[in-house]
């Protein structure tokens, strides 16, 4: 999971968290012959309504769109949920999560039909991804929420 500047930055198309191209604005000093004098990336930024592409699997969206919550994730029971190690769609495998320990990991709002049926990612702090359909089984807590 990113700890900077890509803190809570996740596809919600396929949940990688690790690389993306973003639309920036970069500030240069350019001299005459059109060359960066320089190459400090210091003023680079962005905003939540650029453009954003996931590196992994080329969705493109806003950045507002890839925005997760970041926090720890709390189980109400056992729970096995699918998993997908470093966010490889083939490295698939099932992972028990303990009830009532705390999880750090970012989650996002998918997508989904219907609210009651909304699919959220969850990534965990150590690039696992998880997708599954909301149904009630686990509490999250956030300094945002």
């Amino acid at each position: 999971m990113n700890t900077k500047e890509l803190k809570g930055i996740v596809c919600p198309h396929c949940g990688y968290s690790l690389r993306f191209h973003i639309e920036c604005t970069l500030l240069l000093e350019i001299d005459d012959n059109n060359a960066p004098v320089n190459n400090s990336i210091e003023d680079l930024d962005w905003s939540l309504s650029n453009d954003i592409i996931c590196w992994h699997c080329n969705h493109q969206a806003k950045v507002g769109d890839f925005t997760g919550m970041v926090g720890v994730v709390k189980f109400e029971e056992d729970t096995d949920l699918c998993v997908h190690p470093n966010n490889s769609p083939h490295n698939e495998r099932y992972r028990t999560f303990k009830a009532g320990r705390l999880y750090e990991a970012t989650i996002i709002l998918a997508g989904g039909e219907d609210a009651e049926k909304d699919e959220y990612h969850i990534i965990f702090n150590n690039n696992t991804f998880a997708r599954f359909v909301y149904a009630g089984f686990f509490h999250f807590y956030s300094e945002k929420w």
